[in-house]
């Protein structure tokens, strides 16, 4: 008895993802889309001594799109694979001018990655020449200023408190 049901929740199991089986393979096509066009605008099918520009990964984007929406008209896709398809190349036209400027400029990251590294050195190198141990704290000047125990109002509302703060009382002229 105990073995029967087994069986049968291990046959069900299987045959849900018989179920799902079509509808996987077509995440991984799509999925695939997305990471063609990414090996394009990253740039890595350049070999060691060939020069990116703007102008050849835009025409390799342009070739691609082509390639792709080729597919629209030949019958291979389901429905939804040709609407998720159709989308994709029509937000890859409204932003092909912006995806392909950047590649003249050579010390431009490409990629996410790339662009948190160079994010650190330029934290790294603030801290270094600031002597601050943290990115984003604040000069003790431009803390609000207690008076009596409180922070008073000009200090918390007014743009010129931080420099009032920082010089003394703004309208006196006497320094803090």
């Amino acid at each position: 008895m105990r073995c029967a049901q087994k069986l049968a929740r291990l046959q069900a199991i299987v045959a849900e993802r018989v179920a799902w089986a079509e509808q996987l393979a077509q995440v991984r096509r799509m999925h695939g889309w997305v990471l063609s066009a990414e090996h394009i605008l990253d740039a890595s099918w350049a070999e060691g001594g060939k020069v990116v520009s703007n102008e050849t990964v835009g025409s390799r984007l342009d070739a691609w799109r082509e390639q792709m929406a080729a597919h629209l008209t030949d019958g291979t896709l389901c429905e939804q694979e040709q609407e998720c398809l159709t989308e994709f190349l029509q937000v890859l036209s409204n932003l092909r001018s912006h995806l392909v400027q950047c590649y003249d400029r050579e010390d431009f990251p490409r990629t996410n990655n790339d662009m948190e590294r160079s994010i650190r050195r330029l934290k790294t190198r603030y801290r270094r020449i600031s002597g601050r141990k943290n990115w984003m704290q604040q000069p003790a000047c431009s803390r609000p200023r207690r008076l009596g125990g409180k922070v008073s109002v000009e200090a918390a509302s007014s743009p010129w408190a931080v420099e009032a703060s920082c010089s003394g009382d703004a309208a006196s002229g006497s320094v803090a």
